[in-house]
C-alpha cells in the first residue's frame, strides 16, 4: 500500500481489520526480513515461443501508463525508478488495463547490484508479476519470448535473475524456458537496511 488514498480503499474493499494485519505484516517486514533465492540464467535463444491464452498488447511501458499500475503489486516508486534508470520496463495490457510486466536492466539493480557481474552481452531479470486474475494465461512467457527476440537483436545472449527457493509456481515458468541454476542467494533485510550475499556451495540439482 502506498499513501493513505490506496490504503482507505484497501480497507473499502477487504475490510478494515484486514487493513490492520496488512499494515502489520508490512512493519514486521520492514522490522526483519530473510528470504532466500535462486541466482539462475537463461539463455535467450532456448526461450520458447508461447501464444498467450487471452488476448493482450505488450508495449514498452511509459511515464503515461504510471496511473493505471496504482492497484498492482510494488510500490509506485519502483515503477518511476525504473522508468528513470532506463530500464527494459515492459507491460501488457487487457482492455487498457496492465495486467503483467516485466522489468529487466543492463546490471542489477538494488539490492542485488553486487551478486553477480554481467558481461556485456547478458541482461538482467529484475522483476516480473501478472495480476492473479490472469495467471495460468501465459502471459508472462509471452511477454519474455517477445523480451529475448528484441534482446537478442541488440547481441545479447543470456538473462541473469532470481526467484524466490519456495516460489515453486515461478521456479516451474523458468524451467519452461531453460533456466540454470547457480546459487542461493540470501536476502536480509533489518529495520529498512537491505544487504545481499551469494552462498559459496551450488544448487543441489
Amino acid at each position: 500500500m502506498t499513501g493513505l488514498g490506496h490504503a482507505l480503499g484497501y480497507g473499502k474493499e477487504k475490510g478494515w481489520p484486514s487493513l490492520v494485519r496488512a499494515g502489520l505484516k508490512k512493519l514486521r517486514r520492514f522490522i526483519y526480513t530473510r528470504e532466500v533465492f535462486i541466482l539462475n540464467y537463461i539463455r535467450l535463444d532456448s526461450i520458447p515461443e508461447v501464444k498467450p491464452g487471452t488476448k493482450v498488447v505488450v508495449r514498452d511501458a511509459t511515464w503515461d501508463d504510471i496511473p493505471k499500475m496504482k492497484n498492482i503489486r510494488y510500490s509506485m516508486g519502483k515503477f518511476e525508478d525504473w522508468l528513470k534508470r532506463g530500464c527494459i520496463f515492459t507491460i501488457a495490457l487487457k482492455d487498457d488495463k496492465v495486467v503483467s510486466y516485466l522489468c529487466m536492466h543492463t546490471e542489477p539493480l538494488p539490492p542485488f547490484e553486487n551478486v553477480v557481474n554481467l558481461k556485456p552481452d547478458e541482461i538482467w531479470g529484475h522483476y516480473a508479476y501478472t495480476v492473479p486474475e490472469y495467471r495460468g494465461n501465459g502471459i508472462y512467457p509471452y511477454i519474455a519470448y517477445l523480451a529475448a527476440k528484441r534482446l537478442m537483436k541488440q547481441g545479447y545472449k543470456r538473462e541473469y535473475g532470481i526467484v524466490r527457493a519456495d516460489n515453486r509456481t515461478s521456479i516451474k515458468v523458468h524451467d519452461k524456458m531453460g533456466k540454470r541454476d547457480l546459487q542461493h542467494v540470501i536476502h536480509l533485510k533489518v529495520f529498512g537496511i537491505e544487504r545481499c550475499w551469494n552462498k559459496p556451495e551450488k544448487v543441489a540439482k
